[in-house]
């Protein structure tokens, strides 16, 4: 049995393809602990004379890091990460053995402990979510990228191999300050929730936390009778049909349609306090968002 307790330490630059939250991520500092746990396994066949004796690897452990990140725009962030891997290697040899000065057939076990470093890097993608004005958490897999080390351990001299994680973050700083283009207040037909439009996202302020849908995401914007009208029309709005979230009263009353190029969810259902004023403001928003890009 061998140990090992390597330290990889690097920098980390990354493109963060996903936010929400309470308000713009744009201008904010975050920091966070990332914790994963990562795995890795080589083979070796050494010959000896006789017999050969077949050398397997079977190495893995807990990784931690700390990161500091700055959001450049609402959906990407500029990202260091520094970090730390714990690394468990197993050598499993061939047990039988030959003793020349015995003459004995039997079972030999050599154990051997010591410590080697290296540095290298990691790649990785994932996705985050806000949880409040100050915390966002996320997942991730990757791949550790580690140099050789000076001498073989296990047989191998390389550990690189891929990881999961999870990341906790408190963000700091206000962000870059907007006031929304239109506010849809809260009340009895949006289920008492408030929806937001600004100068490049939409806000929905639900029982069940803040969702946010960057303009870059958005396809169209319309407005919808209500189900209900449709219906007894013998109209079962089947044209251009997609699972939809509907955040309210939306099978009942007139409504607005959000449809998004990205996400889980490509299709959501809202009635703001006036849906024409609303579709009218949010395409003028966005109008004026194309043109800036």
């Amino acid at each position: 049995m061998r140990h090992l307790n390597s330290i990889l330490a690097g920098l980390l630059l990354t493109a963060l393809a996903t936010g929400a939250g309470a308000q713009s991520l744009a201008g904010r500092h975050q920091l966070g602990l990332r914790l994963g746990y990562w795995t890795q396994t080589a083979s070796v066949r050494v010959e000896i004379v006789s017999p050969e004796i077949s050398t397997s690897v079977q190495g893995d452990g807990y990784l931690g890091g700390v990161t500091y990140g700055y959001w450049l725009e609402e959906d990407l962030a500029l990202t260091i990460d520094a970090g730390a891997l714990a690394l468990d290697t197993e050598t499993r040899v061939s047990p039988w053995t030959t003793s020349t000065s015995s003459g004995v057939v039997g079972p030999t076990l050599l154990v051997e402990e010591r410590e080697e470093s290296t540095f290298g890097g990691r790649l990785a993608a994932g996705v985050d979510f806000v949880m409040g004005r100050h915390f966002m958490t996320g997942a991730a897999i990757g791949y550790n990228l580690m140099g050789d080390f000076d001498r073989p351990v296990g047989g191998s001299l390389n550990y690189s191999g891929p990881e999961m994680s999870l990341a906790f973050s408190f963000l700091l700083g206000g962000g870059r300050s907007q006031e929304p283009v239109y506010t849809s207040p809260s009340a009895g037909r949006s289920l008492w929730q408030e929806y937001r439009v600004f100068d490049d996202r939409v806000e929905f302020d639900t029982h069940f936390g803040m969702m946010t849908i960057p303009f870059a995401h958005i396809e169209s914007v319309t407005v919808s009778e209500s189900g209900v009208d449709g219906l007894l029309r013998g109209d079962l709005h089947l044209d251009g049909f997609r699972p939809a979230l509907k955040l309210d009263w939306a099978n009942f009353l007139e409504h607005v349609v959000l449809d998004k190029s990205e996400g889980c969810i490509r299709r959501v259902l809202f009635t703001p306090d006036d849906v024409e004023a609303f579709r009218d403001a949010l395409e003028g928003a966005l109008a004026r968002h194309r043109d800036r890009r």
